[in-house]
Parts: C-alpha cells; sequence; structure tokens
C-alpha cells in the first residue's frame, strides 16, 4: 500500500492506520475458528519534504503494537538511483525535485536548455527502460500530467514540455501497446509452460532446443527461470 503526499500533514500516521485496517478487513481470512486480519506493508512517499510521522500504538489487554509505515523521502533520490535500482514507478514524481529548475524558464538561453535537457532525459529513462509496453504508457502518461500541473503558471515551459512528452506518448499507438503486451504476455506463459514440463520430467532443454519452436531468447529465458 503505497500513498504520495506532497505537502506537510500531522495527521498521515492516522490516515495510513485507517487505510491499512480497511484494507486488512476487506482482505481477511475467515476460518472455523478465527478471522485473520493482515495488514499490508504501507509506505507514504514524501513528493515535497516530509513531515515526522507518529507512531501509533494499538493497546489489547495491555499489549501493545507499534504501526509506523515507511516514509519515502523523494528528495533523496537520483535520477541514477531510479535507473539502477529500476524504480521506474518514481520517475513521474522525481519532477518534484525539479521544481525550482523549472521555475528558471524563461529566464535565460542557458535555464531554458537545462530544462529540455532534463525533460528529453526523464522521457529517455522511461522509453529505454525494460517496463513492459503498456506498463511505460501508463507512467508516460503519469509523468505529463505531474508535468503540467507543475508547469501550470508558465505557459512557455507547459507548451514545451508537453510537447516533448506528448510525443512520446504518441510513438506508443494504443493498437501497438496493446498488441506488444499481448505478445509479451504469450510470451511469458511459453516460457511458463516449458519450465513446467522440464520440472515434471516431461521433457528437457535440449529437446526443447532440437524441436525448433523456441527462440534463442525464449530457451535462455527458460533456462534462467
Amino acid at each position: 500500500h503505497l500513498e504520495s503526499q506532497s505537502n506537510t500533514d500531522s495527521s498521515m500516521s492516522l490516515r495510513m492506520a485507517e487505510y491499512d485496517l480497511a484494507i486488512g478487513m476487506h482482505n481477511r481470512i475467515e476460518t472455523d475458528e478465527e478471522i485473520i486480519i493482515k495488514l499490508p506493508k504501507s509506505s507514504v512517499l514524501w513528493l515535497r519534504g516530509a513531515s515526522p510521522m507518529k507512531r501509533i500504538v494499538f493497546e489489547l489487554n495491555k499489549n501493545r503494537i507499534a504501526y509506523t509505515p515507511t516514509c519515502i523521502q523523494m528528495k533523496t533520490y537520483t535520477l541514477d538511483d531510479i535507473v539502477k535500482k529500476k524504480l521506474y514507478i518514481l520517475l513521474p514524481f522525481y519532477q518534484f525535485n525539479l521544481e525550482e529548475i523549472y521555475d528558471k524558464y524563461g529566464k535565460s538561453p542557458e535555464d531554458n536548455a537545462r530544462v529540455i535537457e532534463l525533460i528529453n532525459e526523464m522521457s529517455d529513462m522511461l522509453e529505454n527502460s525494460d517496463l513492459k509496453s503498456f506498463d511505460m504508457h501508463a507512467l508516460f502518461e503519469i509523468m505529463l500530467n505531474v508535468f503540467s500541473m507543475l508547469a501550470k503558471n508558465n505557459a512557455k515551459l507547459k507548451a514545451e514540455g508537453e510537447s516533448i512528452m506528448g510525443g512520446r506518448v504518441m510513438r506508443l499507438k494504443i493498437d501497438d501497446i496493446v498488441d506488444k503486451s499481448k505478445a509479451e504476455g504469450i510470451m511469458e506463459e511459453k516460457i511458463r509452460s516449458a519450465k513446467n514440463f522440464i520440472d515434471k520430467g516431461l521433457t528437457t532443454l535440449s529437446k526443447l532446443k532440437d524441436s525448433g519452436l523456441y527462440t534463442d531468447d525464449e530457451l535462455k529465458a527458460i533456462a534462467n527461470s
């Protein structure tokens, strides 16, 4: 369970506890003897700075259970961190680290060039990632929406950035995305099925290779799975 918060909110701990209890209740496991309520692993993504989060303590028959969600501060991440750790879901929100740089757009040719360079760099990172086509398209849409919100008071920056990011989104045509996602899903199922047959002793990697039904990449994936 991940929540994002852009501004200071002293009630965040309490709200997270309420959300997690609701999730636990919804996903409860009932047996003949008990009802198990398992709370999800939760984190708060602070987009600007961070607020101290009070620890929530549940008391039951003198037993105390402490509840504290993990805090993630966007300002502690660099673009290199995001790529190396493959945390691409954070890429759209990295733009909150660039607010001061975005605000400089229009003040000098150098500032303008730096902003455009960063927009292209983020777009390239996402486009060159190993994400599935559908996921990549969704993150491009989020990145574009975040940018449009941050640049809403600078018409020239908004137009320039939306032109760049919007162009990347348009490249990923919906029909192509659906087709690629289907193809990726079929290949994954093909690999899972072949690995299952090998595990059950019904075939071998060598026999699969001799069959001519699998590409070298598929055979490599089966061997490494």
